[in-house]
């Protein structure tokens, strides 16, 4: 009994994590992004670029589904390559990640 509701509760929070990934919306806020700025804002990488939220979705943020937090505009997106975004987000590289956001922005005009 206990092992089928630590299954379900997987499940949950596995679903509550790919949301809102596999979305329409995301796809075209992550697309959009790209274009944007198609090289890694940390180390000018052109390659395995992926879209980084500036700040996390908290579990509230997703449990709610918030779309103003899980699409915040390009103010709230970064480019970065894999191993940069690997590096942010385990927390190596968050001092870089706000200077290259904050470079984006004074470049942009922002």
């Amino acid at each position: 009994m206990v092992r089928r509701r630590e299954c379900s509760d997987w499940l949950r929070d596995g679903l509550l994590m790919a949301w809102p990934y596999h979305t329409r919306r995301w796809r075209r806020e992550r697309e959009l992004q790209l274009a944007r700025s198609p090289v890694c804002e940390i180390c000018s990488s052109c390659s395995d670029l992926e879209v980084h939220h500036l700040r996390p979705l908290s579990r509230a943020e997703r449990d709610r589904r918030d779309d103003d937090a899980a699409f915040p505009g390009p103010d709230g997106l970064q480019t970065l390559c894999r191993p940069c975004h690997s590096r942010v987000t385990a927390g190596a590289s968050d001092t870089l990640a706000t200077k290259a956001a904050g470079w984006r922005r004074f470049i942009d005009g922002g």
